[in-house]
């Protein structure tokens, strides 16, 4: 996909946002899928809930139709205990990158997606 195609895509989304709209955005691609070679989507998941792992599958599924695909889509998924968890299985199947991050006992109540999302930027190429 060329620069200025994934300028305009970028000015859209910023635009949405900037007038408050949270909405998805689409972007229409025709033909055979296409990689936008500067792209990467970074998923975090922590926690044991069916909700949460019910609307991961759901994401993953939905990335998997679209015809303009981020050249990385990776996972970093931090658990207490590694027989906590949740993704491996299905982001290996879905043949997304995957990445598991032990949480330390001293970080309950801590927000750290931000660190997940840290953690999964410096592991892309993109």
């Amino acid at each position: 996909m060329d620069s200025k195609i994934n300028t305009a895509i970028r000015d859209k989304v910023v635009s949405m946002l900037n007038e408050g709209k949270h909405e998805a955005y689409v972007h229409e691609v025709s033909g055979q899928n296409t990689v936008v070679n500067d792209l990467a989507v970074i998923f975090c998941y922590y926690g044991i809930d069916e909700a949460r792992f019910d609307s991961t599958v759901k994401a993953f599924e939905l990335f998997k139709q679209y015809k303009a695909i981020p050249a990385e889509i990776i996972v970093v998924e931090s658990q207490y205990d590694e027989a906590d968890i949740q993704v491996k299985k299905i982001t290996e199947d879905a043949g997304f990158k995957y990445m598991f991050i032990k949480r330390k006992q001293n970080s309950e109540g801590l927000y750290i997606r931000e660190a997940l999302m840290n953690a999964g930027v410096r592991a892309t190429s993109a």
